[in-house]
């Protein structure tokens, strides 16, 4: 039974079948089972009232469009946000095989690249509950990597057009696409087989592509200064530096140690599967298999320039508050450490038997997640997903709001775009983003003006909004 699961997911139809079908299990059990949408998506709901060239300062906006083209065919809804985010998450697996098939000529290596990212807890569950433009740059992030590694030079122009696409909407999705972009770039300049493929006259076109994509946002960002000091999580990524040495030295410590536990916590518990399945590979590796080696060392450059960039960054600006999420451009790890795992000829059963634990993964998580969704609101502290805006939503068109304009405090829950869900045609305002102030839309009868906020700032309960 375990042999015959492992050959079935070892094949690219097993494994992207069972990766496919797990996600739209997912995708219905965060429509049907929450009645409220997640800090992300609930945003994400309330930006897309109107298509712009940019939102917030620290978010680029191609989320935001995705979620605005659903819209036409799911409405106002969760719908909307939860398929741009599964959907996703799927070409994120999806590419990931697509790429260690380019390295691997055995189906199964490339199966379990795949499959790995199953067990990144922040893949596999908080990108699950959390996340937005995240897992979108998450997605772009492999499909570049896929691009790269397939790209062939005798085959005209069309692999760099590609290329300069990819590389324009992956900025577009997150600015932290440039932390996997420039060591990517890096990597294949100074690996000798991949050096020519890329840096021939033709990734100038890729370049000029890049940069006319990201160009009007650019210019939106230039003109709407006001929306990065209006941005609250823009504090948060800038992070809090005090003046004085010992206070650098201070910031500087905490960034690198947060930093390399953020690596390690990012991995987790993928490395430690690792280690327990394939301790050899922890090892010091020979290098008689040259393709298997060359491609580690693509790998292993990748990383150890991130890590020089990482370290330069957070020395140069004394950064403190590293995120692990932060961590998403670590996402090829599972291919480079299946490459040190080959290299050490494991054997067919110790694959097999690592190949099914990954399968219960998807399973488990499924359970978890109905569990949250049936006992989380008993108990819950941060309860976006659990407050009951459908109910309250009908107690407010009883009250006479049908249509108009809708201004929310926005704190602590995202109010605002939840409430959107149920009054589709109301324009939305909120107060924690004071510069997005959408235009009136036409209304066939004078509107009304709603307002909604929390009984206190640090209320978490359904039972706490008031209006």
């Amino acid at each position: 039974m375990m042999a015959r699961t492992a050959e079935i997911l070892s094949f690219r139809r097993g494994c992207l079948l069972f990766i496919g079908g797990y996600f739209v299990i997912l995708c219905v059990i965060r429509i049907v089972m929450f009645p409220g949408s997640s800090e992300d998506d609930a945003e994400q709901l309330f930006f897309s009232q109107v298509l712009a060239w940019g939102y917030k300062a620290n978010q680029p906006p191609l989320y935001t469009w995705l979620v605005i083209l659903a819209q036409q065919i799911f409405g106002v809804s969760a719908a909307s946000v939860a398929v741009v985010k599964f959907s996703s998450l799927f070409v994120l697996y999806y590419f990931t095989y697509r790429a260690a098939a380019c390295v691997f000529a055995d189906s199964q290596y490339a199966s379990l690249s795949a499959l790995s990212l199953l067990a990144i807890f922040y893949i596999n569950w908080d990108a699950v509950v959390n996340y937005s433009h995240t897992v979108l740059m998450a997605a772009f992030l492999a499909a570049t990597l896929y691009t790269v590694l397939k790209i062939d030079p005798k085959k005209g122009i069309g692999s760099y057009i590609l290329l300069g696409i990819l590389m324009g909407l992956g900025l577009l999705s997150k600015y932290n696409f440039a932390l996997f972009l420039i060591p990517l770039l890096i990597a294949v300049f100074l690996t000798k087989s991949f050096r020519g493929k890329i840096f021939t006259p033709k990734i100038v076109l890729s370049v000029i592509i890049a940069a006319a994509i990201m160009t009007p946002h650019g210019l939106w960002l230039l003109a709407n200064p006001e929306s990065i000091k209006a941005t609250p999580e823009y504090i948060d990524v800038a992070g809090d530096v005090t003046s004085g040495a010992g206070s650098a030295a201070w910031h500087i410590g905490k960034g690198l140690f947060g930093a390399a536990s953020g690596a390690i916590m990012f991995l987790a518990p993928l490395w430690i599967l690792y280690l327990l399945f394939f301790w050899r590979s922890f090892k010091p590796l020979n290098d008689s298999d040259q393709k298997n080696s060359e491609a580690r060392r693509f790998f292993e450059i990748y990383f150890l320039a991130f890590a020089v960039i990482a370290i330069s960054g957070i020395v140069a600006l004394s950064l403190s508050g590293i995120r692990t999420h932060w961590m998403m451009v670590l996402l090829p790890f599972p291919i480079y450490f299946l490459l040190r795992i080959q290299a050490t000829s494991p054997s067919k059963a110790s694959l097999n038997r690592f190949t099914v634990l990954l399968a219960i993964l998807p399973f488990i998580v499924t359970i978890a997640l109905m569990s949250r969704a049936l006992t989380a609101p008993n108990f819950c502290k941060k309860c976006n997903f659990f407050i009951p805006y459908a109910e309250l939503s009908q107690h407010i068109k009883k009250a006479g709001f049908k249509n108009g304009t809708i201004v929310t405090h926005g704190l602590p829950n995202q109010l605002g775009g939840n409430f959107r869900r149920y009054f589709p045609d109301a324009r939305v305002i909120s107060r924690r983003y004071v510069y997005f102030v959408p235009k009136e839309k036409p209304q066939k009868t004078k509107g009304k003006c709603l307002l909604v906020w929390n009984e206190s700032p640090r209320a978490h309960r359904g039972s706490r909004a008031w209006v």
